[in-house]
């Protein structure tokens, strides 16, 4: 089972517990966590990485709430706050601030577990703007992700990264402009 065939309203408790029992390991695409970062700077600098990570490989999820064991989820490990949307917004700050160029197009849920209390998960695109450089407290460093989790970026990695996304933007206005020279001309499949 792969949660990124699901919306994100569709991700509950159900998913969360099925992805345990089904043993579903992390990924380029997945990464468990037991709790939020709280204010310590190394916590922070270990969310922004494994964001901008996750949006520099293939996008995918964080999903907090969860025990995992070398990679795999283990049993679900609600968090305990009172105000899922206060914590959104910090981590949404902390996310603002802290990556360079922002990442668009992160989403959250909160999930409701028993007793009250919550999962978060975290659905990060890939991101058509990257590399996404954490810049908190002098940091600046690029990360990437692949089956064994996070690592930094070398200079060859960094180098491919850039020219891809140009070349991706350069694609995209040609395709623009080869449409658009089609419609002027009525060179259409379609009569207009």
């Amino acid at each position: 089972m792969s949660i990124l065939d699901l919306s994100l309203d569709e991700i509950s408790e159900t998913t969360i517990r099925r992805l345990i029992s089904d043993g579903y390991a992390e990924s380029k695409t997945i990464e468990y966590k037991r709790s939020l970062p709280g204010g310590a700077e190394r916590e922070k600098k270990e969310f922004l990485a494994d964001v901008s990570s996750i949006a520099n490989t293939m996008g995918g999820h964080l999903v907090f709430g969860v025990d995992a064991a070398a990679g795999v989820p283990t049993d679900v490990a609600p968090l305990t706050f009172t105000d899922p949307d206060a914590e959104i917004r910090r981590l949404q700050s902390m996310l603002e601030d802290g990556l360079q160029p922002r990442v668009p197009g992160i989403a959250f849920r909160s999930i409701p577990i028993a007793d009250g209390r919550f999962a978060l998960v975290l659905r990060i695109p890939r991101s058509w703007l990257a590399p996404h450089q954490v810049s908190f407290q002098k940091d600046r460093r690029f990360y990437g992700r692949n089956a064994n989790g996070r690592y930094l970026l070398d200079v060859t990695e960094l180098r491919t990264s850039i020219l891809r996304e140009r070349g991706e933007a350069d694609r995209i206005l040609r395709f623009r402009s080869d449409r658009l020279g089609r419609i002027l001309a009525e060179e259409m499949p379609v009569s207009l």
